[in-house]
Parts: structure tokens; sequence; C-alpha cells
């Protein structure tokens, strides 16, 4: 089935009751943010209350923000080097924070929250770069607690051939392929959709608005 037409109605319509959490997952470049968005506004224009996301966060002023300037443009910070554990546990904290104090009061609230990244993305990028699985499974305990047993009522990853930014052909490959292995793993107790973004995100989000 096309891209979207799977996730788009499959979903869409049958969301029933709020208090849901949508998940948009994938590598940088797989168009997972654009497609995010669109899905949030989407659901907004059919008058469900929506909560938009994203780990680790941008909103200025809080820890998610100060996380992704660390990990984006580190000189802006002052920090020069970082190691793969300690950028991922700073991207563990900012998820904790975000949690604790957006995602599940929205939950909580009745709001539909739609969530650009997750859990699986510490994993991915920490396997890629080298952190060992019993590091990362003990960091990724502390986030489990914090979720408080909450799942997602639906994971969308997204995949693509090839990276819509300039890059590491072969890393993006390298995380494509860590994220689909996840995925399969994760779909045997998630509902876990995987949707293809190989033709243009403007034909794609065509499908969502």
């Amino acid at each position: 089935m096309n891209t979207l037409a799977r996730l788009q109605w499959q979903t869409v319509t049958n969301v029933r009751d709020i208090g849901q959490l949508f998940v948009f997952e994938g590598p940088d470049g797989s168009g997972k943010s654009t497609l995010s968005t669109a899905f949030a506004s989407h659901l907004e224009a059919k008058g469900i209350e929506i909560e938009h996301c994203s780990f680790p966060g941008q909103e200025v002023g809080t820890l998610g923000k100060l996380v992704y300037s660390l990990h984006h443009v580190p000189v802006e910070t002052g920090v020069e080097v970082l190691t793969p554990t300690s950028l991922q546990l700073l991207h563990i904290a900012a998820h904790a924070d975000a949690i604790e104090s957006k995602i599940l009061p929205a939950i909580k609230a009745g709001k539909t929250v739609v969530l650009d990244r997750y859990w699986w993305s510490t994993w991915v990028y920490g396997k890629v770069n080298g952190i060992l699985v019993p590091t990362l499974e003990a960091m990724l305990h502390v986030e489990q607690l914090v979720w408080k047993g909450f799942q997602p009522s639906r994971i969308f990853l997204i995949e693509r051939n090839s990276s819509l930014v300039t890059g590491n052909v072969q890393e993006y490959e390298h995380l494509s392929a860590e994220y689909l292995n996840l995925a399969r793993s994760e779909a045997k107790e998630n509902d876990v959709q995987y949707v293809n973004n190989d033709a243009s995100i403007e034909e794609t989000l065509s499908y969502l608005i």
C-alpha cells in the first residue's frame, strides 16, 4: 500500500479516544520530522487536541534545547568534546524531563501526543556509535521507569532508500538497518507501522493533509 494511505487512514480515522501517543521514528534524513508535523496538523484540524513534541526537544529554556545544542552545535555551549556514552546519557535526561513535565501530563489531560523520536533513537544511535549493549540497556532502563509502563498507540518507522540530507551514505544505511532490526523486535509487543517514504516529501505529505 502507498506510503501514507496506510499511515493515514488506518490510523487517523480510527482515532476515537484522545489521550494517545503516536511516535515517529527513523534516522536523520528519512523525513520523519516533516511527516510528524503534518500528521499532528491533520489531527488538530479534525478537532483533536494535540501536543506535538520531539526528543530531545528544541523549546527555548528547556533541558531538551540545551542537549540539542550540545549535540548539534556544541561550540555554542562551550563544550568541545562529548563521548557517545555521555551524549546519550544527556539525551535520556532530556527525555525524562520531557516525559515527566510535558508528555505524560498532556496524555493524562486527554490530549493526543505526537512524538518525533522515542527511546529507539538512543538505542540505534548508541549502537552505531559503539556504545556497548549492556551500557545502553542500563541507560534505557531509567527511561522505561519514567514512562511508568505507558506504551504508544502506534510507532511509525519512516524508511527511505537514501537520505534527504547530504551526509555519510554508509552511516545512513547502518542506522536504517539498526532501526529496522529494532522495529522487528519491538513489533512483538507494539503496534509498529512501516512507512516507505521514497516519494518526494511533497508527494508523501499530500496524503496527510
